[in-house]
């Protein structure tokens, strides 16, 4: 199984995987990750969902997870964005980027992580971008 299997198996994407298929819930958390995301409970054709994963796919999905009587309104959701790795990593990963001097909005995109989260490591982190030209004064033996 593989890592990406692990973590749909611990969220709200194991449960679109197992309405729709994996490739499908990992679209979703490509796109979506980290963002609150509406689904209606009746998408239009050309809807953002359905034209990242099908109409058909998208109303089925809807459908599922659509509340009120019958069905009649969509439901809110927090995508997660745990699908590619653990939250250590994507920290390192921030830290990183932030080094590289990439920007925020940078990071956050291409990491599909929200810009909340990269703002929030950085001040953890109190990671900086420092020159490179710039002497230790401690040098490793």
């Amino acid at each position: 199984m593989s890592q990406d299997e692990i973590h749909l198996k611990q969220s709200l994407l194991a449960e679109i995987a197992g309405v729709l298929d994996a490739h499908s819930a990992l679209l979703i958390a490509k796109n979506y990750g980290g963002k609150r995301v509406y689904f209606p409970s009746n998408p239009k054709a050309k809807s953002e969902l359905s034209l990242l994963i099908g109409h058909d796919k998208a109303k089925k999905l809807c459908k599922h997870f659509s509340v009120g009587e019958n069905n009649s309104r969509g439901t809110m959701f927090q995508v997660p964005v745990s699908l590619f790795g653990s939250r250590a990593k994507i920290h390192r990963q921030i830290d990183k980027l932030t080094k590289s001097g990439k920007s925020g909005a940078e990071i956050a995109h291409f990491l599909g992580v929200a810009q909340s989260t990269v703002t929030r490591q950085r001040k953890r982190s109190k990671t900086q971008i420092k020159p490179t030209d710039q002497l230790n004064m401690f040098l490793d033996d």
